[in-house]
C-alpha cells in the first residue's frame, strides 16, 4: 500500500516536472518569434530607409592591412549595400595615380589619409571618414542623422580625452572641406617640433580653432602648451586649452567673412556618430551607431565576409564577441550604458582634469549626449 502511494506521488512529481518544463519551452519559443519578428521589422526599416536628404554619401576606409579588419570593413560594405551610400577601401601606398600625385610627397599615414579623403571628396556629397577598425553595430542607424547643412566639416569630442577625434569626421563637398583637409594633411612637419603629439589628433585641436577664427593670441597660449608637453599630463593641459578655447569662442562677421556656410562643428560627447567599445567593456545599446576600436576581428564580423551572409546578419540584437579570454561585448539597455558612461566619466576625470571642466564634469551632463 505504502509502495503504491510512493509510486503514484512520483508520478505525479513526474508529471509535473514535465509541464513545468513544456512550459517553460513554449516561453522560450514564444520569446523566439516574437525576437524573430523584431529582427523582421528592423530589416525591414533598415533596408533603404536612409532617405538621401543631402545627395550622395560615401563611407571612406584608409587601412593599411585590408586582411586583419576584413571583418569589419566587410560589415561596412554590407551597410552602406543596405542603404545605398557608397563605400572607398584605399590602402596606404597604393592608391591611385589621382591620389599619388597629390598625396605622394607625404610620408606620415597618419597625415597623408586625410589628403587622400581630399581627393575622393568630388565623388559625393558628403563622405564619412571612418577607421578601419570601427563598424557599425545599428544598420537602423542613419549618416543622415548627423549631417548639418549649415556646416562644412563636422568633428566629435572624444569621450574619455576631450580631444576633437581625428579617426571619423564627416566633410561636405566644397572647396573649402577640400582645403581644410588638405591643410590638415600638410602639418606632418610639426611633429618635428613637439615631444608628446598624439600624431594626427595633436594637430587637429589647433587645426580646428584656426578653421573657426579663434584669436591669435588665444591660439599662441595652446601653441605654447603644445610645443612644451614633456608628458602625458602637459598634452592634456594643452587639449584643455582648445577646448576650453574653442567653447568660449564666439564667431564675428570678420571671422565668418568669406564663407557661405559655417566651416566647422564640432559635435558634443557621446552626441556624435562613433564612440570607443572599451567606455562601457564592449556593452552597447539601440542608441549606438558606431563602435570603434575592436582590434580582434572575431567570427561575429567575418559573417560579413560572406556577401549572402550579408542581408540576415542587419539585425544585431543578438551579437556577441570576444574582446578577451573572459570578456564578451553584447547588448544591454540604454540605462545600463549610462551607468558604464558615468564610471568611464568619473575615472577619465580623475586621470585627465584638464579636460573635464566644472560645468562639464557631472555625469548628467555629458551621458545625457548619449543617443
Amino acid at each position: 500500500m505504502i509502495g503504491r502511494l510512493r509510486s503514484a506521488q512520483g508520478r505525479r512529481w513526474a508529471w509535473l516536472l514535465v509541464a513545468v518544463v513544456v512550459d517553460l519551452l513554449h516561453s522560450v519559443l514564444v520569446e523566439k518569434r516574437r525576437e524573430a519578428a523584431v529582427a523582421r521589422h528592423h530589416w525591414q526599416r533598415s533596408r533603404n530607409a536612409c532617405e538621401p536628404l543631402y545627395g550622395r554619401i560615401g563611407i571612406f576606409i584608409y587601412a593599411d592591412q585590408l586582411e586583419r579588419y576584413e571583418g569589419t570593413i566587410a560589415c561596412w560594405k554590407c551597410y552602406a549595400d543596405s542603404h545605398g551610400y557608397e563605400q572607398f577601401v584605399v590602402k596606404p601606398f597604393a592608391e591611385d595615380q589621382r591620389c599619388q600625385r597629390r598625396c605622394g610627397h607625404i610620408v606620415s599615414v597618419f597625415f597623408r589619409r586625410h589628403c587622400v579623403a581630399a581627393v575622393y571628396l568630388d565623388r559625393v556629397d558628403w563622405l564619412l571618414f571612418v577607421d578601419a577598425d570601427s563598424f557599425p553595430v545599428n544598420f537602423h542607424r542613419c549618416v543622415e542623422e548627423f549631417v548639418d547643412p549649415d556646416y562644412q566639416i563636422i568633428h566629435y569630442e572624444r569621450f574619455f580625452s576631450g580631444e576633437v577625434a581625428a579617426g571619423s569626421y564627416l566633410v561636405r563637398n566644397t572647396d573649402q572641406s577640400r582645403d581644410y583637409l588638405l591643410d590638415w594633411a600638410e602639418q606632418s612637419f610639426v611633429l618635428n617640433q613637439i615631444h608628446i603629439h598624439n600624431m594626427d589628433n595633436g594637430v587637429l585641436q589647433l587645426h580646428v580653432l584656426r578653421a573657426v577664427g579663434v584669436a591669435h593670441d588665444r591660439l599662441a597660449v595652446c601653441w605654447d602648451k603644445f610645443r612644451n608637453a614633456s608628458s602625458l599630463v602637459g598634452y592634456f593641459a594643452f587639449v584643455g586649452c582648445t577646448k576650453k578655447s574653442l567653447r568660449e569662442h564666439r564667431p564675428t562677421a570678420a571671422t565668418t567673412a568669406g564663407h557661405s556656410r559655417r566651416s566647422v562643428k564640432v559635435l558634443a560627447p557621446l552626441g556624435g556618430w562613433l564612440r570607443d567599445v572599451w567606455l562601457t567593456g564592449g556593452r552597447w545599446t539601440d542608441r549606438d551607431f558606431v563602435l570603434h576600436d575592436l582590434k580582434r576581428q572575431n567570427a561575429f564580423l567575418k559573417r560579413f565576409v560572406s556577401e549572402p551572409s550579408c542581408p540576415s546578419s542587419v539585425d544585431t540584437s543578438g551579437w556577441l564577441w570576444s574582446l578577451g579570454p573572459t570578456k564578451l561585448g553584447y547588448k544591454v539597455s540604454v540605462e545600463t550604458a549610462s551607468r558604464l558612461f558615468s564610471k568611464a566619466e568619473r575615472r577619465s576625470a580623475r586621470y585627465h582634469p584638464d579636460v573635464f571642466f566644472p560645468d562639464s564634469s557631472s555625469s548628467s551632463t555629458v551621458v545625457s549626449h548619449y543617443g
